[in-house]
């Protein structure tokens, strides 16, 4: 589930971004992998479609 937030994680860490930042985009990313649970992993235009 974490795929996305762990990577922005280590990209935001790598940019040498605010801790602040980082909290907002990992956050961000997590629900970006909630999204991709709840419609199934779909393809936008199929989930958006239905």
């Amino acid at each position: 589930l974490n795929g996305v937030a762990a990577l922005t994680r280590a990209v935001a860490r790598s940019l040498e971004l605010s801790a602040d930042d980082i909290d907002v985009l990992v956050r961000a990313a997590e629900l970006h992998d909630a999204g991709k649970v709840a419609v199934g992993g779909l393809p936008r235009e199929t989930a958006v479609a239905s």
